[in-house]
């Protein structure tokens, strides 16, 4: 006995360890960590199970943070949160460099914008002045397609897009085709209570470029609401001030 050495490892509360998934179901999620008897993953958060039964499969090896070495049944207690958490940063890392375009889906409408959800587990913010849909056409539930705009891990702060941003030679295009005080023709994109986010076109294949008119800048005299004014899709023209 003194000379045997057992094959088990004694677990630590606390820890991240790797370990095995060895039953999957939405009712039970078992993995072998390498302890007296197989741990449970304890998850009650629903998206958060449902996004562990899409991403994973029985016999893949994860990273485990140990709540408890041993419940009153006798069998360790732990989660899979911090490991989804870093795949997800990871991966919208990638994506944010790649600018390539994921589809999330609408699960919040505000004044701001739309809170919108991953099909990996994390949620983010789409504001009005990145996003193509008007709030007319937008629905809970609606899937639609957006890039990785900024990302701030240290906030948990996540903010998509629905809109390419300009390169710096785009931008230089730009400046040379309009210029300040020039009258140009824009469309309503959205209407908010503190003014007007239009679009102009720019550059070839009726691209356009983003503005936003100020409600101080909309008339001479005093505006207290845009929407009996105007509407999405409305053709107006404007002065380019900045």
């Amino acid at each position: 006995l003194a000379s045997h050495k057992s094959k088990f490892v004694s677990l630590v509360k606390g820890e991240s360890v790797k370990a095995k998934i060895t039953k999957l179901t939405s009712s039970e999620i078992l993995v072998d960590a390498g302890a007296k008897t197989e741990a449970i993953v304890l998850e009650k958060d629903k998206r958060i199970l449902r996004t562990i039964l899409g991403l994973f499969k029985v016999g893949d090896t994860v990273e485990v943070n140990v709540l408890n070495p041993e419940s009153d049944l006798g069998q360790p207690i732990v989660s899979l949160r911090r490991y989804l958490s870093g795949m997800a940063w990871e991966k919208l890392e990638k994506l944010q460099k790649s600018k390539e375009q994921i589809e999330v889906t609408i699960t919040e409408i505000t004044k701001a914008g739309y809170l919108v959800a991953t099909a990996f587990g994390v949620s983010g913010f789409l504001p009005h002045s990145h996003a193509s849909l008007s709030q007319q056409e937008a629905s809970v539930g609606q899937k639609i397609s957006v890039s990785v705009f900024e990302l701030n891990k240290k906030d948990n702060r996540i903010i998509f897009s629905q809109k390419n941003a300009l390169s710096a030679d785009d931008f230089a295009g730009l400046t040379k085709k309009y210029k300040v005080g020039e009258k140009v023709k824009v469309t309503v994109l959205n209407v908010t209570p503190f003014g007007l986010f239009v679009s102009l076109p720019f550059g070839e294949k009726d691209a356009t470029v983003e503005g936003f008119i100020h409600i101080s800048e909309v008339a001479w005299e005093k505006v207290e609401e845009l929407g009996s004014s105007y509407v999405t899709g409305q053709a107006i023209e404007a002065v380019i001030t900045r």
